[in-house]
């Protein structure tokens, strides 16, 4: 009877273990998409920190991956005219539950990118 418990145990623990791998393949193959549509894509803390970026977003801000990183993205793309009024636009949104909505920045190199924006609260991160 130990045996089989044992047994019971480890064939749990390689189900648990199995279900995991499977999830991050799963993610992995999301994470694959995402880095090769042709849309920027932008993953924020809630506090606006980017924590990561497809290389469409870099490709159109002209700032490499490790620029942009760990950064506030207002405070990183927008002037100071335009962050007053991002953050404004930011928090009634969220508040108003607007999901969509249009800003310009410019990039590094000083050109003018305009930005629809679609927000996505991922719930059960920070």
């Amino acid at each position: 009877m130990g045996k089989k418990g044992m047994r019971q145990d480890n064939n749990a623990t390689k189900d648990f273990g199995e279900a995991q791998d499977e999830q991050l393949a799963k993610e992995s193959h999301v994470y694959s998409l995402l880095e090769k549509v042709p849309l920027a894509i932008l993953e924020l803390s809630s506090q606006g920190v980017i924590l990561g970026m497809n290389k469409t977003f870099s490709r159109l801000s002209g700032y490499g991956t490790e620029e942009l990183l760990g950064h506030n993205w207002i405070d990183l793309l927008f002037s100071e005219e335009q962050k007053k009024y991002a953050r404004q636009l930011l928090t009634n949104g969220v508040k108003a539950d607007i999901t969509e909505f249009e800003l310009e920045f410019q990039s590094k190199t000083s050109q003018v990118v305009y930005l629809n924006i679609n927000t996505t609260r991922q719930y059960g991160s920070d």
